[in-house]
């Protein structure tokens, strides 16, 4: 069974217990707004609001939009290690440095590696 945008909106919000307030906070917009979206099929937000809360559900826009995807597969969740590497590559070479000595201080103090 398809879902629409609002309801899967809805679903990740509840399943993640995020509030109202914190995907309004993220998209920069209202709480009755996101309640408008989650509540009328009709209600098509534009991209640019669509990607925070994508961001901040874990899930790509594509499969918010996408009614034929109603379930989504664990391949397309970006993991928290992605989310790591996306901001990593996005760092100025002497900011991942500063990190690659980080590390280098944990690993030293014992913690766990693959």
């Amino acid at each position: 069974m398809s879902k629409t945008l609002g309801e899967k909106i809805r679903l990740l919000r509840k399943e993640q217990n995020k509030t109202l307030s914190e995907l309004a906070k993220a998209a920069n917009s209202s709480i009755s707004y996101i309640c408008t979206i989650e509540n009328h099929s009709a209600r098509k937000p534009s991209a640019e609001m669509l990607l925070p809360i994508a961001r901040m559900l874990g899930v790509t826009v594509e499969f918010l939009v996408d009614d034929s995807m109603s379930e989504l597969d664990p391949k397309d969740r970006p993991t928290q290690e992605q989310a790591f590497y996306r901001k990593y590559k996005k760092l100025t070479p002497e900011n991942r440095h500063k990190l690659e000595k980080i590390l280098e201080v944990l690993d030293e103090n014992g913690t766990k590696t693959d």
